[in-house]
């Protein structure tokens, strides 16, 4: 047998034994390791599971947290005021928030008030009475009286388990002592458990077994604040019970999860395949290695000498290699080298470096790098005829008695477009650091530069520089009727008028909101800034389109001058705010100058609200009483309360004197909800004394009508005071019923529901779709006094007051004139066949004691209208 065969039979039989060898090691030995790394990724997957289980019980802790630490709620516990629990906890609240229960416990455990929420109906509900009877078991497990108590975690009721967290109710700044603590849950029912499992990524099922029946002390338990046993399920799925304890550290509740086992049939798999390929593979190299050895064997040395230029070629592999003779031809690139020039790679070794892609020989390339910093830059050309930058590096190599140049080609192509896109970023956000996004003018704070900068160029020069502010008139109702998309193209197309009107020395910008600022320099006189205010009025005034509709604005616009009214930027913004706000109070679609009074107006105004938010607290406000009566009988039929405030420096004032503050401040809901309580009150009083029960009226604001606890308030308060319902007439205007046309419906209908009468104050001043007016449920219309006090000079007034009368009557409404003053208009009216009236001919609004004589007038039968028409006229009007 010769050398070569007995070569060959050694080759085979080390492939054969080798291949035995990797068989057994995959069985004994590899696959116990895909089996842990299969245990291994399954716990991960399941303690991902109690991650996201306990990420669940933090997103409860935290508004939890946040609620309970939060003057509002520590005040709510100390005085008990209702309003908190009706403003907070709402429909919006739960949904936000995704809960459905949200509780308060007062120190000793016990529940104090709290709302239940159905988050599939969208709907309030009763606290679910497991969870009050499990709050009653033990109190004093719920009594939080210590600043640093909390609670989280899971609680079995009959309705469901209760993911809860709970916390002691402190005040803003975290002291104690607690007032008791704040409790809120959500159901861990099966659409909780499917948004858990979509989270952490598992398939998650309620177990069928109690927890009871989970005995951590099993093989398998993983332990930590939630249990975990992983146990094999068959040859495909692995089971995982987590074990999940109530707040009282017992076991609660089992979930499951199922895992493939993909590792382990991977595995497995894997190593079949690789032994069935291992044994082809194996008999195929037997033969190769078989017929290379003796090659290998004779030419040792130059193998030595070919793998010694390949590990220096392939050193830095992501980096194109060349490796050229001394002549510059190719002798052998590397894979990055020919795909990034776009050749193949017989193709390269046919060409020289000159070729490929630099028209610099190599000598010259390599004396230029040995003169600088070894590196040089240069343009490399594709075989498409494309260039690209890149750092080319050399290397001399010598090997036995040859050189070769060993050249390094480094694509600098996305170095340069990362550096690009940063400029291009650095640029954008140097433009939006200065400049509105929507509408690409300077923003306030490039505003407030410029600005700074036209003052100074006017003080060098000599000059005034005006500045305007405007903003648009009831541009909210856009934004609420049409969206906030039509509004922006609408504060775009404003931006594009303004920059028309200015000059280029001017500029416009955009203050925020629906507010623009225009600077104009070089102003020399008044007429000259008031006709840039005309302009950019008479520019807003023109429509707007916005795809097929078409819109009418208006604005209002101050003015302030420099030097003239200020002299520096800061107070010069300040007084054309003023101006602008000034302009607004006069009516809007106009502009105003700013004067130093405008000053003192404001400061009068926020002490006069400051006043009335005193007034409020320390009952200054009074309800008068102003006598209604039916114009054909003489009886008294009614009584329309109206607010007077007893200021303790500036004496009794009038509605008008500081109804607008009340409006503009928000206070005027909680004036009204005290008048319409004061009212409701009296009525009870004087009925309690045997007088007439008389239908009392009461006004109500816009801003009170609409906000969304109302009804409920009205509700609220005739169930304080026992007021019959029918004995209460709510007045609302006719601008207040169309701003919301389908809600108003609504609301109204609730209000008639429980009883309650309605009026149309004012009827006439505003205006009204009869369309929509008969959809109303009232059952009073009160003629504006504005027509009732022309109604002997004016034939126009008089017919509108008699089409006013028809519409009433048509409509079933009774009838009643407001501000008679003078027997003439008496007549008319009565003539006109209005049954009803009040006025200063019959009476002043009367206080408490007065119209309390008025009634047991009345009651003795002597409180007829007509035998107060000798009464002498007066001269002034009814507010």
């Amino acid at each position: 047998m010769t050398i070569r065969w007995k070569l060959l039979i050694g080759v085979a039989s080390l492939l054969a034994g080798l291949d035995l060898l990797l068989l057994a090691l995959g069985q004994w030995y590899f696959l116990p390791t895909y089996v842990d790394l299969e245990q291994q990724l399954a716990r991960e997957n399941l303690e991902r599971g109690v991650s996201v289980y306990g990420e669940n019980l933090a997103g409860i802790f935290r508004p939890v947290r946040d609620w309970a630490i939060w003057d509002d709620a520590y005040r709510y516990m100390q005085e008990g005021d209702s309003r908190f629990i009706t403003s907070n906890l709402i429909d919006n609240s739960f949904e936000a928030l995704r809960l459905n229960v949200i509780l308060f416990l007062d120190e000793q455990g016990r529940p104090v008030a709290g709302r239940g929420f159905d988050l599939e109906k969208g709907e309030l509900r009763p606290i679910p009475a497991g969870l009050l009877a499990e709050i009653g078991r033990d109190n004093t497990f719920w009594s939080f009286r210590d600043a640093s108590q909390s609670l989280q975690g899971l609680l079995v009721l009959p309705e469901g388990p209760l993911l809860l967290a709970a916390h002691a109710i402190l005040p803003g700044d975290g002291s104690g002592p607690a007032r008791g603590a704040l409790l809120m849950g959500r159901f861990l029912n099966r659409e909780e458990l499917a948004r858990l499992a979509e989270r952490c990524g598992l398939q998650l099922d309620f177990a069928a077994a109690e927890p009871a029946a989970f005995r951590p002390e099993q093989e398998g338990w993983i332990s930590g604040s939630v249990e975990v046993r992983l146990w094999p399920l068959d040859g495909a799925r692995l089971q995982g019970l987590f074990l999940l304890r109530d707040v009282y550290g017992g076991p609660a509740l089992g979930l499951t999860a199922l895992l493939p086992r993909s590792v382990y049939n991977k595995g497995r798999q894997t190593i079949v395949y690789f032994n069935v390929w291992l044994l082809g593979v194996s008999l195929l190299a037997g033969v190769v290695l078989y017929l290379v050895w003796d090659r290998l064997l004779a030419s040792r040395e130059r193998q030595r000498e070919s793998e010694q230029l390949f590990r220096h070629i392939f050193q830095e592999s992501t980096d194109g290699f060349f490796l050229c003779d001394e002549q510059g031809r190719v002798m052998d690139v590397n894979r990055r080298a020919w795909t990034r020039l776009g050749y193949r790679p017989e193709e390269l070794l046919q060409l020289s470096w000159e070729d490929i892609g630099t028209t610099l020989p190599l000598s010259k390339l390599l004396t230029a790098m040995e003169s600088g910093s070894g590196q040089v830059e240069l343009m490399v050309r594709c075989r498409d005829g494309s260039s690209f930058p890149a750092h080319i590096g050399i290397s001399r190599v010598k090997s036995n008695g040859r050189c070769y140049f060993f050249i390094l080609m480094r694509d600098l192509s996305e170095q340069r477009e990362a550096e690009r896109m940063l400029r291009e970023n650095q640029t954008r956000l140097d433009f939006l650091a200065y400049h509105d996004v929507l509408t690409g003018l300077p923003n306030r704070v490039q505003a407030f530069e410029r600005l700074a900068q036209s003052l100074d160029r006017a003080r060098r020069q000599g000059t005034m520089v005006a500045l305007l502010l405007l903003d648009l008139d009831l541009f909210k109702n856009i934004n609420d009727a049409l969206g906030h998309d039509t509004g922006d193209e609408i504060l775009v197309e404003v931006g594009r008028r303004l920059e028309k009107i200015v000059r280029e020395s001017d500029f416009v910008a955009r203050f925020g909101g629906d507010e623009f600022l225009v600077v104009v320099e070089g102003i020399t006189d008044l007429p000259a800034a008031r006709a840039v205010a005309h302009k950019v009025l008479v520019s807003i005034a023109e429509p707007f389109s916005v795809g097929e509709q078409h819109f009418y604005l208006t604005g209002s616009l101050g003015i302030s001058l420099y030097p003239r009214h200020a002299p520096d930027a800061q107070s010069l913004l300040k007084c054309v705010d003023t101006a602008m706000y000034q302009a607004k109070e006069q009516g809007r679609n106009s502009f105003q100058f700013y004067t130093p009074l405008m000053h003192a107006d404001l400061n009068s105004r926020l002490a006069l609200e400051n006043d009335l938010r005193q007034a409020l607290e320390a009952g200054q406000l009074s309800v008068h009483y102003q006598p209604q009566y039916d114009l054909q009988t003489g009886q008294l039929i009614g009584l329309e309360s109206l607010v007077r405030w007893q200021h303790p420096e500036r004496g009794l004032l009038m509605p008008r004197q500081f109804i607008q503050v009340a409006e503009e401040s928000g206070l005027i809901v909680r004036l009204g909800e005290e008048i319409l309580r004061q009212a409701c009150r009296q009525s009870m009083q004087w009925q309690a004394q045997g007088l007439p029960p008389l239908p009392v009226a009461v006004n109500i604001s816009a801003r009170q009508f609409s906000q969304p606890v109302f009804v409920d308030t009205v509700v609220k308060i005739l169930e304080e005071t026992a007021l019959p319902p029918h004995l209460l007439e709510l007045e609302l205007t006719e601008s207040m019923l169309m701003q919301s046309v389908t809600s108003t419906v609504e609301l109204l209908g609730a209000l008639r529901r429980i009883g309650v009468r309605l009026a149309i104050d004012d009827f006439g001043a505003g205006y009204s779709s009869l369309n929509y007016l008969k959809r109303f449920p009232f059952s009073r219309l009160k003629i504006d006094q504005s027509f009732v006090s022309n109604l002997v000079s004016d034939a126009n007034d008089a017919a509108i007051v008699a089409a006013i009368i028809a519409l009433g009557r048509s409509l079933r409404m009774e009838v009643l004139a407001e501000g008679i003053e003078t027997v003439e208009q008496l007549e008319i009216v009565r003539r006109l066949g209005c049954r009803q009236g009040q006025g200063y001919l019959f009476a002043r609004p009367l206080d408490a004691a007065a119209t309390e004589a008025l009634l047991l007038q009345v009651r003795a039968g002597r409180g007829l209208v007509m035998a107060l028409l000798t009464d002498t006229e007066p001269s002034s009007r009814n507010p």
